[in-house]
This record gives structure tokens, C-alpha cells and sequence, in this order.
């Protein structure tokens, strides 16, 4: 029976960590193909990004141009407040409700990791001891809710080696065991987190993740069971017959995924940190396997349902912070470019708008590496990322019709992001328009020849001027080719606020925020 779990550990431990492994190495080149193919299919269609009938007809519609006023924005650079404490008023409770959900499921976790190490060390399991394993076994939850309260992975990182030497001052002579159990158990799956949390991982590591362990199950299962129950002598033929099998079942559980997806069963929220958390306890099974023998340990894994059941009642039994307030959906418009400035905007801003209201915007290839989901995935790897994009009226009405302001069971509201060809773009972006309560368009880099963003600011000009609108600009000239741009009056009360952001700024202070929001 012994050799029985010790077969069923190695199958898990290997399987697991070919999976990790694979997706750590493929995510990156992944979301690099992905990239080149969105940004091919974006240039397709008749039309130019904006011709120059369009704009004359833009420059001829009637309305009088906005009233502009200017903002120095200065402090954007050293917020006093730590970046989950910034912005909107609701953004810290709605933050805390979310990780008491995970704080919840992360103690039953540690729970019963203890008491399965207590089961197999009965004979030292002193109450000292399992203090000290149970606090070990917190680390995870730790690196949990550093990555939902903090944006930045180097604060995340700072945080968590602070806590962790301060625990290691504290336990005394307890400190060589504190430091084995960390090493045995928690420090691979820790590592594992912290590159998952990276840009060029975070937005389509779980979905790797899925496919490539399915693929490694199948392929060690092959090599364990097959070629050597049967003692054959070729292993590499059903290595990767199983591994192509497992990757087939994978892609059916991406699709499966997709669809419990929209159909708002989990956010996205979810699908990241509770994919990391199954790979954890896949990991811890294995270890009581080998060290315990015994198939109670199984329950390892078991209690992942556990883990997502208290979640979701604790976020069920704490009130959503605004909740009474309606959703105010925020357009999203900038200049397409490989600028990090944007990608690390767009992720402050979605941490705190998405507790506010919807995040809309026409998708590309510059924001690709956040803005992938489920249904982004699949197509991608079915050969079908052409179908995601706005081909016709018909099309933009039908995904216009598919928009809902509803919260996710997180608390959160969605980005809506529609992938557009050359020809599709501008009635986009003017049905995107229509259905916002408020913009924010980010214009560093923008230059006069950006036809795109010049239609973009002229329809606004036309049919927005009573909206608040923010456009992020990085030089005073900047700000006055708007103004010549929009033909726009200087207005100290005016709802229109071009913000000169220093040019490395990654972030927007609490009061252009807040801006945003006013009714």
C-alpha cells in the first residue's frame, strides 16, 4: 500500500511541476503571438484610421467646443498612501471585503494542513510545534492578500520579506523547524505566485495553467502506467500521445471555463488567485502522500471546495461598499503605443474604478498583456481570434446589446473591450461614447499626425462637452494644441481637465480621480 501512495505522490508532484514549469515558459510566448496577431488584424478593413472625409465631417457637425481648464498634477509620482488606500471613496472597504472572503478560506486552509501534519508527526506534535507549523502554513495567505491589497510586486515582495523575518525574530528556537517547513512546503508554490503575478503572466497564466497540467497529468500517467506497467521499452510515443490527449482535455476545460465565465459564476479576480491556490494544495497533497502514506491525505485536495465555498459566504454575508449607488461607466481612450506608462495607468485604474463602474474601451495589441480573458483565450487557441472583432453595424449592436452593468460575486465590475479593424473603430468608439458617464483618454506621446485620437477628441468635443472628461497630457505644448484642437475656452469650473502628468508618472491622484466620478 505504501508503494501504492508513493506512486500516486510522484504521478502528482511531477505532473504538477511539468504543468508550472510549461506555463511559466509558454505564457510569455503566448501573449507575444497573441499580441502580433491582434495588432494584424486591427490594421485590416478599407478604411484609414480616420480619412479625411471623416474629420472634415467631424469638423462641420454643429456644437460649440468645451470649456477646458488646466491641472499641474505633481504628486503622482510619491503617493502618501499606500496604492490599495488611493482613490475613490469605496475602494478601501470594497478591497477589505474581498480579502476577509480569502482571509476566511486561507485559515480553514492552514487548519487543516496542520492537522494533517499533526497526524503524521502525532509523536512531536506539541502545541508549541503546531503554533509554529500553523503560522507557516499563514505565509500563503499572506502572499494572498499582499497581492490584493498592493499593485506594485516590489512593495508586494518588501511586504512579505518584512512579515516574514519579523515571524522569524519572534518563534525563538522554534526558528530551524519554521525554517523547514517554510523551504518543504510553502517556498516553490510562494515563487510560483509572485512570477504569476507579473504583467506577462498575470492575464493568461491560468489558462496556461489549465491546459498544461491537464497535458503533464496525462503524459506522466502514460509513462507510469503504460510503459512501465507493461514494461515496454519506448516511452517518448506515449509520452506525447498522452501529453496531446491531455492538452485536447485542457482546451475543453478552458471552454468550459469561458462559459461559466459569462455566464458570472467567478471573475477574473477569482480565476487567478484560486488557480495558484489549487496548484498549492496539489503540491501540499503530494508532500503528506510521501510523508504520511496514508489516503486521508487526499483530503489535502478536498478542501479547495471548502476554500471556495467560505469565500463565497463571506463576501454573501458583507454588504458591497456602494451598492446603492448606480454603476458609472468610464470610456477608456488613448494612444496605441508599446508605452509601460499606459499598462501600469490602466492597472491603478482598473484596481480602483472597477469598484465604481464598468471599464469600457476599443481593445489592442498595447494592453494585451492585462486585457485577456476566457473568451480571448479560446479563440486564440482554436484559430478563431478573427470572430472576436467588430466586422459590421449588426455585429457592434449585437455585442453593444451583450454590455450589462452588473457586478461580479467579487464586488467588481467588468472591462468591456471590444477588438475593432481599421473600418470599425470610429462607430465603435462613438457607441462606446454614448453609453459612458465619464472618459478618460491618456494623450502623452499623442502628436498631431494621431488622426485616431484627433477624431476621437473632436466627436467628444461634439457630444461629450457635458461629461467629465480627463485627458492626460505631459507637456504644456500638449495642452495647447488640445486647446486649439477642440477650440476650447479657458474655464476654471469646467468639466473637461487636461492634467499635465510628469513623463514617467504611472498613476493618478486621488482628485482626478474623484473628478471622474461626480455626477
Amino acid at each position: 500500500m505504501a508503494n501504492v501512495f508513493g506512486t500516486w505522490a510522484q504521478w502528482l508532484m511531477v505532473s504538477t511541476v511539468y504543468a508550472v514549469v510549461i506555463t511559466l515558459l509558454l505564457s510569455p510566448l503566448l501573449l507575444w503571438q497573441f499580441r502580433r496577431l491582434v495588432a494584424r488584424w486591427m490594421e485590416h478593413g478599407e478604411a484609414s484610421p480616420a480619412s479625411p472625409a471623416a474629420m472634415e465631417a467631424m469638423e462641420a457637425e454643429p456644437g460649440s467646443p468645451p470649456p477646458l481648464r488646466w491641472q499641474r498634477v505633481t504628486s503622482v509620482q510619491a503617493p502618501k498612501r499606500l496604492p490599495w488606500r488611493a482613490g475613490l471613496s469605496a475602494t478601501p472597504a470594497a478591497v477589505w471585503r474581498i480579502v476577509a472572503g480569502y482571509a476566511v478560506a486561507g485559515l480553514w486552509v492552514a487548519g487543516v494542513l496542520t492537522v494533517c501534519f499533526a497526524s503524521v508527526y502525532a509523536r512531536h506534535a506539541s502545541a508549541i510545534v503546531l503554533t509554529t507549523v500553523f503560522l507557516v502554513f499563514l505565509l500563503p495567505l499572506l502572499a494572498t492578500v499582499l497581492t490584493l491589497l498592493c499593485l506594485r510586486p516590489a512593495l508586494r515582495v518588501a511586504a512579505f520579506f518584512l512579515a516574514g523575518a519579523a515571524l522569524y525574530g519572534l518563534l525563538g528556537d522554534r526558528r530551524d523547524l519554521a525554517l523547514t517547513l517554510f523551504t518543504t512546503f510553502a517556498l516553490f508554490p510562494l515563487l510560483v505566485l509572485g512570477i504569476f503575478g507579473l504583467r506577462f503572466w498575470r492575464g493568461v497564466a491560468p489558462m496556461v495553467l489549465v491546459v498544461s497540467l491537464a497535458s503533464s497529468l496525462l503524459a506522466v500517467a502514460m509513462v507510469q502506467y503504460v510503459v512501465k506497467g507493461f514494461g515496454l521499452e519506448t516511452a517518448w510515443p506515449w509520452r506525447v500521445a498522452g501529453f496531446a490527449v491531455g492538452a485536447w482535455v485542457g482546451y475543453l476545460a478552458v471552454r468550459g471555463l469561458q462559459t461559466a465565465y459569462e455566464q458570472r459564476r467567478f471573475s477574473d479576480l477569482e480565476l487567478f488567485v484560486d488557480s495558484w491556490w489549487l496548484v498549492y494544495l496539489l503540491m501540499q497533497t503530494t508532500i503528506f502522500l510521501i510523508m504520511g502514506q496514508h489516503a486521508g491525505h487526499v483530503l489535502v485536495l478536498a478542501s479547495f471546495v471548502p476554500f471556495v465555498i467560505l469565500r463565497r459566504l463571506v463576501w454573501k454575508s458583507m454588504a458591497v461598499p456602494g451598492a446603492d449607488q448606480p454603476p458609472r461607466a468610464l470610456l477608456l481612450l488613448r494612444v496605441f503605443a508599446a508605452d509601460r506608462r499606459m499598462q501600469a495607468l490602466f492597472e491603478g485604474l482598473e484596481a480602483r474604478w472597477r469598484h465604481v463602474g464598468p471599464i469600457r474601451m476599443i481593445a489592442g495589441w498595447d494592453l494585451a498583456l492585462r486585457n485577456i480573458g476566457p473568451a480571448d483565450f479560446v479563440a486564440f487557441l482554436g484559430g478563431r481570434l478573427r470572430r472576436l472583432f467588430v466586422r459590421d453595424p449588426r455585429d457592434l449592436a449585437a455585442r453593444l446589446a451583450s454590455l450589462a452593468d452588473e457586478r461580479d460575486v467579487d464586488g467588481r465590475y467588468r472591462v468591456g473591450h471590444f477588438w475593432c479593424h481599421a473600418d470599425t473603430w470610429q462607430p465603435t468608439m462613438r457607441a462606446l461614447a454614448d453609453r459612458c458617464q465619464a472618459v478618460l483618454m491618456d494623450l502623452r506621446g499623442f502628436t498631431r499626425n494621431r488622426d485616431g485620437c484627433r477624431y476621437e477628441l473632436l466627436h467628444l468635443a461634439r457630444h461629450a462637452r457635458s461629461l467629465p472628461v480627463l485627458l492626460l497630457v505631459d507637456s504644456a505644448k500638449a495642452y495647447d494644441e488640445l486647446r486649439a484642437l477642440v477650440a476650447g475656452a479657458e474655464d476654471p469650473g469646467a468639466r473637461w481637465v487636461v492634467a499635465d502628468l510628469a513623463s514617467d508618472a504611472m498613476a493618478l491622484d486621488d482628485a482626478l480621480l474623484e473628478m471622474l466620478q461626480r455626477p
